[in-house]
């Protein structure tokens, strides 16, 4: 079985199994000493008859024991019998006890082989089949959680870790991936308070350290993440993306000077980490250096030709300092690479028309507007659209 040490039910499935199996081997013991003291009864019966017979024919023949009465040997057979059947119902209840804790191990070690296989639907069915012989499990349920998150359902994924939580208030990695799928629904300040149990419980854990971090970001406090920015990436140099949001939050809080060197520090280490030079690159854009900005997002896009924000940014960086053809190509590259990025579709159509396309940047707007109408968090862009194909005449 895999991973069965990180399971409670087992070692209670072997207690059960032991338990049971020494109940049985004492009662076996018993029925085989109680035919033996039946047969060594029967004989000594036979030989005490014979000598009372031998010695009612001497005159001082001492007086014979009392054999026991039939009520005395009825007794003795009921409480015999009652042993037996306290130990037959000792053997049956742990039998089944082991039985349920088998099977939880047997389903919870079936979902860790569908969750590494990626089958999460699965995964949570073999799960929930465990929970259904043993609902006490903590790790069942955290794992249980992981599966639901996986698979796209965070609020079930949440009462999940929930009762992980409420079984074993001491798992750390519970109150984690809590935290996460509160984060996932933008419930940042619920999330923190995940986070920062967590670390109480487990003040050396890296992530939930880094995880504070972001989720103090997310609420706009990234003056009070920065320490913990700064404490993951110095417990682990080695750690680039650790080292990577250090820098950021230095350059958000425009403290550029220390971000720079962090970025530098994190090139000399992998001169072809792509997200590396793109955020550099973006720093540089901010303090307005502006060629040394193009030459890092350029790098980025080529080292990984990909990546749709790098693509965008290159291509939006290079039309805002007026070069409109070379910024066509990047923006149409983010457009393949994500048919719903739709910003690019307005900056490519502003492009187009710049160098006299003007049939292509109508047919941009166009596309761009047809495919935020799915979505109600483009208005902005779908107003800016349609008032571009106005002046050009062609809002249908």
């Amino acid at each position: 079985m895999q991973n069965w040490l990180h399971d409670p039910s087992w070692p209670r499935f072997v207690l059960a199994a032991s338990i049971g199996g020494s109940c049985l081997l004492i009662l076996l013991a018993l029925n085989l000493m109680g035919q033996r003291l039946s047969r060594m009864q029967r004989a000594a019966s036979s030989d005490f008859i014979a000598e009372m017979l031998r010695r009612e024919k001497s005159e001082d023949a001492p007086e014979p024991r009392r054999e026991l009465t039939r009520s005395q040997k009825r007794a003795r057979r009921i409480v015999g019998a009652a042993l037996r059947g306290f130990l037959l119902v000792v053997v049956c209840v742990t039998g089944f006890e082991a039985i349920l804790a088998y099977k939880t191990v047997t389903n919870f070690d079936d979902g860790l082989l569908r969750f590494q296989q990626n089958h999460y639907p699965e995964a949570i069915l073999a799960y929930n089949m465990a929970l259904a012989a043993d609902d006490q499990s903590a790790t069942v349920y955290y794992y249980l959680g992981a599966a639901l998150m996986a698979d796209g359902k965070p609020d079930q994924a949440l009462t999940a870790f929930q009762k992980a939580i409420e079984r074993n208030p001491k798992m750390e990695k519970a109150r984690i991936d809590y935290g996460n799928a509160l984060f996932h629904q933008a419930r940042y300040a619920e999330a923190l308070k995940a986070y920062q149990a967590a670390l109480e419980i487990a003040p050396k854990d890296r992530i939930a350290r880094a995880d504070v971090a972001i989720a103090l970001q997310a609420l706009g406090r990234l003056d009070e993440a920065l320490p913990f920015y700064r404490q993951v990436a110095e417990s682990s140099p080695e750690d680039i993306l650790a080292r990577l949001n250090l820098a950021n939050a230095l350059a958000r809080l425009h403290r550029y000077p220390e971000a720079e060197t962090e970025f530098q520090r994190i090139l000399k280490q992998r001169p072809g980490h792509a997200a590396t030079r793109l955020n550099y690159g973006i720093a540089l854009s901010d303090q307005g250096r502006k060629e040394e900005s193009l030459r890092q997002i350029l790098m980025a896009t080529e080292l990984d030709p990909k990546d749709v924000n790098a693509q965008y940014r290159y291509g939006t960086d290079l039309a805002k300092q007026g070069f409109f053809p070379e910024a066509v190509l990047p923006l149409q590259r983010t457009i393949v690479l994500n048919k719903d990025y739709i910003p690019a579709y307005n900056a490519l159509g502003d492009a187009l028309q710049k160098v006299n396309r003007l049939q292509d940047a109508i047919t941009a707007y166009r596309n761009g507007v047809k495919q935020a109408k799915a979505s109600p968090l483009y208005r902005q862009e779908i107003d800016y659209a349609t008032e571009a194909l106005r002046r050009l005449n062609a809002v249908p």
